[in-house]
Formats: structure tokens, C-alpha cells, sequence
């Protein structure tokens, strides 16, 4: 893991990988809403709060991660350690979209986004495997 070394942080590079972290966290806490909307179609949503606990906590831990990044931060930060796990689906799915962006403009003929994206891409699955492997 990327942490101090009291491992209480983890310390996310400012520029694409925070930038995405932010986007993967928004895309979360957007999954999490959709499935406090579509709860309420069960008849018993309303009254039984047990059917939303799950998705009410995803959405909760996707906005405490977006407030320990800062939600228009440029530079390094770090962060609880306790967000690790968020922090790494957040960036997996970056991953998966910057690649299907990528993927789309070059098949638009679009080859400055494409290595942007690409570029971006890069940058955050180092990122992830690194987060993931606890090297530093």
C-alpha cells in the first residue's frame, strides 16, 4: 500500500490519478444512488429501511471519499487508510473507462484523445498496482 509509515495514509498523486479517483468515486456514489431510487419501487422500501442500509452505506463511504480527496483538488493528498478499498474499485473502473474511451477515439479517428486517455490510463493502473501489491 502506498501509506506513511504508521500506515494511516494513503498518499494519492495529484493530476490524472486524483482526477480519476475523483471521477471513479463520483461514478460510485451514482451507483449507490440509482439503487436508493430504484428501492423505493419495492413496495416495502418506504417502511422497511433494512432494504436500503446496504446502498445508503456505498453512498456514504463514495461522499467520505470524495471529501478526504477534495472535490476539485489538483495537488498530492492523503487519506485514511480506511478508504483503501473504495479507493481501489473507484480507480479500477477508471481503468475499464479510460480504456473504452480510448477504444472509441481511435475509432473516431480521434488520436489526441486517444493518448490522452491512454496516457491516463497508464498512469492510474501504475497507480492501482502499486495500491494493490503494497509497494511504494
Amino acid at each position: 500500500m502506498i501509506a506513511t509509515a504508521n500506515e494511516n495514509t494513503i498518499l494519492i498523486p495529484g493530476g490524472a490519478v486524483l482526477r480519476n479517483l475523483g471521477d471513479g468515486a463520483i461514478y460510485l456514489l451514482g451507483l449507490a444512488s440509482d439503487e436508493i431510487g430504484n428501492a423505493t419501487d419495492v413496495a416495502e422500501a418506504p417502511r422497511r429501511p433494512e432494504y436500503l442500509t446496504e446502498a445508503f452505506e456505498r453512498f456514504d463511504r463514495a461522499r467520505a471519499l470524495l471529501d478526504a480527496i477534495g472535490w476539485q483538488a489538483d495537488n498530492d493528498v492523503r487519506v485514511p487508510a480506511e478508504h483503501a478499498e473504495l479507493i481501489g474499485a473507484a480507480l479500477r473502473e477508471e481503468v475499464r473507462m479510460l480504456g473504452d474511451m480510448s477504444a472509441s477515439a481511435v475509432r473516431q479517428g480521434d488520436q489526441e484523445v486517444a493518448r490522452r486517455r491512454s496516457g491516463e490510463r497508464k498512469a492510474v493502473a501504475e497507480y492501482l498496482a502499486k495500491l494493490e501489491g503494497g509497494g511504494a
